[in-house]
């Protein structure tokens, strides 16, 4: 009995050391932060959030869990976005990159994407599949070809 009494003693003190260090992820960010994400995704659950400081410039990185998918930010300390990216369906694309890929390949198939808003521009990265082989191609919204958005670099940077 007193073994059990221990070994439940234990888990719980593992369970509330875990929880404590998944919060101090959360306690680094400044409130503005943490109002931004829940309000960009207020059903989402947070994973972390965590400081980045380069020289006097400080951001934060969140990713956040909903029904879509997983979801990553990068946010100045006053809450305003500087880049997201978002899981998307093929099937959800916009009209204009699904005629751009039945103008590649007809016989080939959207197989996964991926939605990135970096400096108000917005890419969509799309892995597409003809007869077994896979490829990736980006393209602007209206269906234009876009080059591989780079992240983690913003116009403070420069």
């Amino acid at each position: 009995m007193r073994t059990l009494a221990c070994t439940l003693i234990c888990f719980a003190l593992m369970l509330c050391t875990a929880a404590r260090a998944e919060d101090e992820k959360k306690e680094d960010a400044t409130q503005a932060v943490k109002d931004a994400v829940k309000a960009l995704f207020p059903e989402g659950s947070v994973k972390t959030i965590t400081k980045e400081q380069k020289g006097k410039l400080r951001r934060f990185n969140a990713v956040v869990t909903d029904k879509e998918g997983e979801h990553k930010l990068l946010l100045r300390g006053d809450g305003s976005v500087l880049e997201r990216t978002d899981p998307a369906k093929p099937e959800t694309l916009p009209a204009g990159i699904v005629a751009a890929l039945k103008k590649k390949n007809e016989k080939g198939k959207a197989t996964a994407a991926t939605k990135y808003l970096i400096r108000s521009k917005t890419t969509f990265e799309v892995e597409f599949t003809v007869e077994g082989k896979k490829d990736k191609f980006y393209f602007g919204e209206d269906g234009s070809e876009a080059q591989a958005p780079v992240t983690g670099k913003d116009d403070e940077e420069k």
